[in-house]
């Protein structure tokens, strides 16, 4: 995948604690302490997305019988 470099500010306390991060060997790099965060808050923010989707999706049916209780009680029935 290509890459691109980007530049940012980020206050000295933050570096801090990356670099402390970094020295107690929870990351190589700053740069790889930098894309996990990065990955983190991507993963945060496409599940509410995908939550928001979902719940858009099931607007309507709460009246529906829940499948999970349709499986269970297809399995009781066949015992």
């Amino acid at each position: 995948m290509p890459k691109e470099q980007v530049n940012v500010r980020l206050d000295v306390d933050l570096l801090e604690k990356i670099d402390y991060l970094v020295r107690r060997g929870f990351f190589k790099t700053r740069t790889e302490a930098f894309k996990e965060a990065i990955n983190m808050l991507i993963k945060k923010y496409y599940r509410k997305l995908l939550k928001e989707r979902l719940e858009h999706i099931r607007e309507g049916t709460e009246k529906y019988p829940s499948l999970t209780r349709i499986i269970i009680k297809m399995h009781e029935e066949e015992e």
